[in-house]
């Protein structure tokens, strides 16, 4: 009888790379976070395309030297500007077909023995299960971004991307009052080109120049709480590096040691808006090249976000369609912004 040889199979390890382990996990990238658009702003409601906001200038003065006349003279007892808030049309549109992403998740092992990472829906194509929740949140995250880009930087006349110059932002308008001297300027020397860096202690002393040249009636709101510095994260960490680095005392010492999620200036509190300097660094904007640092002292309620319906901000709507295998995400929503009174704002750029 013929011996047959026992074989053993060696892989050639020079040219052979192990894989892992697959993971059945889909590992999303975090984020720019997004306050709530309360932070800084007073949100409106039912603003369907303009809203005439009704402006009451304060009486400066009523008292006046008495006479002898039977008939005094009479003066007007004030008077009353008005202020458009106009929205725009911005919509989502977005598809997902089940066999064009299963090639790429089949490639991975993503389905592998978990089968709620996609829903059968009625025909086995539409979209559903945790794959379902994973994008609609992911696409809502980003509506939120964008919706903070344009509140801040959009403007009407931009000739670049179409989204940006549906409404004019909150910085549009502050700078187009500026012209006029009704936003109060306090410096526009902070360096704006896009990888550009502030100078040590910048951020501290322009936020004193700020305070320094505010408006009475701004001043007087800090009794209440209500002024906040909506700042860059740049400005903010020009001034914590301030802080920290402030000689012989215990309080940079531990700043230096445990950092900080809050910060104040002369006890009012710095808003940090990432989103801007995301934008601002990455985005081709109206501001490109134009703003990079900025702080904004005001009061939220000073900040007009008007939308149609609170609720199309947070509502996607989905449709399958069994002839394509494809399903359509979509969302509509209206909003714009502006600002009330001139002398409750001052900004530094």
């Amino acid at each position: 009888m013929p011996r047959i040889e026992n074989s053993m199979y060696t892989p050639n390890i020079t040219t052979y790379t192990y894989p892992g382990i697959l993971s059945k996990e889909l590992l999303q990238k975090p984020k720019i976070d997004t306050p709530a658009l309360s932070a800084l702003f007073s949100v409106r409601n039912g603003v369907r395309s303009k809203e005439q906001l009704h402006l009451v200038a304060p009486l400066t003065s009523v008292l006046e030297k008495g006479t002898a006349a039977c008939i005094p003279s009479y003066s007007q007892a004030g008077s009353i500007t008005g202020k458009t808030l106009e929205t725009g049309l911005f919509e989502i549109n977005l598809s997902w077909c089940k066999k064009e992403f299963q090639g790429l998740l089949s490639t991975y092992n993503v389905f592998g023995d978990d089968p709620s990472l996609v829903g059968d829906g009625l025909s086995g194509y539409e979209l559903g299960g945790k794959l379902r929740s994973l994008i609609l949140d992911e696409i809502l995250e980003q509506a939120r971004q964008d919706i903070w880009k344009i509140a801040l930087f959009g403007q009407t006349e931009f000739t670049g991307s179409s989204v940006y110059s549906t409404i004019d932002g909150l910085w549009t308008n502050y700078l187009d009052n500026f012209a006029s001297y009704c936003i109060k300027p306090v410096t526009n020397a902070l360096p704006n080109g896009t990888t550009s860096v502030l100078n040590a202690n910048q951020a501290r002393d322009t936020f004193r120049d700020m305070w320094r040249g505010a408006p009475i009636l701004l001043k007087q709101q800090f009794a209440s709480g209500r002024v906040k510095l909506f700042v860059t994260g740049s400005m903010w960490e020009n001034y914590l590096t301030s802080l920290e680095t402030d000689c012989c005392t215990e309080g940079s010492w531990k700043l230096g040691q445990d950092g900080a999620r809050t910060l104040y200036f002369r006890g009012i509190e710095l808003v940090p808006l990432w989103i801007a300097d995301y934008t601002l660094e990455n985005d081709t904007n109206p501001y490109t090249g134009l703003l990079r640092h900025f702080a904004i002292l005001t009061i939220p309620e000073n900040n007009i976000f008007g939308v149609e319906n609170t609720s199309d901000l947070n509502n996607l709507e989905l449709c399958y369609d069994c002839k394509d295998k494809t399903t359509y995400i979509q969302g509509e929503m209206r909003f714009g912004t502006n600002f009330i009174h001139c002398d409750l704002t001052v900004i530094a750029y």
